[in-house]
């Protein structure tokens, strides 16, 4: 019996797939790493905000520390934190509209599979 050939659409569509899954799995990745930076970034944040107003605060520039005022410190992380805060709103929304395309897809060709095979009259 000879084996038959995919159809060249529907080769496209399964590597489409294959695409998506693997965007998503990186994508999910670094959400969740960006997720834990700004975790981190909100505890310095909350520690940061408990100090004295007279402490001495100081901030990493490459290999050196140097002394900066509390209140640069703080407006610096706020900063920081909005940053990433936006960056995950947008990176939540490409994973939705990625698991949108993928689910589509998958479904196309979880249907198409299933199907009866139709003959030529």
């Amino acid at each position: 019996m000879a084996a038959t050939s995919v159809p060249h659409e529907l080769q496209e569509k399964y590597k489409k797939v294959e695409d998506l899954a693997r965007q998503l799995r990186n994508m999910t990745a670094t959400l969740r790493m960006v997720q834990e930076n700004l975790e981190q970034l909100e505890n310095t944040l909350a520690r940061l905000e408990e100090t004295p107003e007279d402490a001495r605060i100081f901030e990493s520039i490459g290999s050196f520390l140097v002394e900066t005022e509390k209140s640069k410190a703080v407006a610096k992380l706020r900063e920081q934190i909005e940053k990433y805060r936006a960056y995950i709103k947008g990176l939540k929304k490409r994973i939705k509209e990625a698991e949108k395309e993928y689910n589509t897809l998958a479904q196309e060709l979880i249907t198409r599979e299933t199907a009866p095979p139709t003959t030529a009259g």
